[in-house]
């Protein structure tokens, strides 16, 4: 009974995720995806939606209005290996070939496939694709001995920001208010009473 009801509901899941994906709503199609791999995972159907879903959502993304070919194939980019380049490239084109998979957008997620592949597997088309996307995958070697940029992200600098400039002076600590006491003379300990009088006259 439980590995009915799972099944059901990774069928469940596996429905949404469809809807979705009609609806052009890649990344909830994917997340819903995933729910149905996760509790069915002998279900056919998740892996092709997920294929869909991540070569859409990657060929949304541009940079200098150009494709990130590594990235729809799922590649790391730059990548050297052409034999691992070719068998990502197969794997993908298995999954969404249009005889096999009936799911929405497929045909037009193979095309984007086929279209990275044939950049990637031609030596002059991939050093210039290499060329382009080489201003944003430099690697700053003067901070990678810094331990606390772990993460091999390059640090931002804004406009007009001078790295060799001194921090500024921290500020300085207002100075406590000076309390004036104001000496009650009737109270004072030394203070003596003056005595009134007339006035001398000053003699002639």
């Amino acid at each position: 009974m439980e590995e009915n009801g799972s099944r059901a509901e990774a069928l469940r899941l596996l429905g949404m995720a469809e809807k979705l994906l009609q609806n052009r709503d890649f990344n909830g199609s994917r997340d819903f995806a995933i729910l149905a791999q996760e509790t069915e995972p002998l279900l056919e159907g998740s892996d092709r939606i997920l294929a869909v879903a991540d070569v859409l959502l990657a060929a949304e993304k541009k940079i200098n209005n150009h494709h990130e070919w590594y990235s729809i194939l799922q590649l790391d980019r730059r990548s050297e290996e052409n034999d691992f380049i070719k068998k990502q490239y197969r794997h993908l084109a298995l999954l969404l070939h249009p005889d096999k998979n009936k799911f929405p957008f497929a045909d037009h997620a193979f095309k984007i496939v086929a279209d990275a592949w044939a950049v990637l597997s031609n030596a002059s088309k991939k050093s210039q694709c290499d060329k382009n996307f080489g201003f944003f995958t430099r690697i700053d070697f003067s901070s990678s001995g810094d331990p606390s940029n772990q993460s091999g992200k390059l640090p931002v600098t804004r406009r007009g920001q001078n790295h060799d400039a001194p921090p500024p002076p921290p500020p300085r600590a207002a100075a406590a208010p000076v309390k004036k006491v104001v000496q009650n003379r009737d109270n004072a300990p030394n203070s003596t009473p003056r005595k009134r009088g007339r006035p001398r006259k000053n003699p002639i």
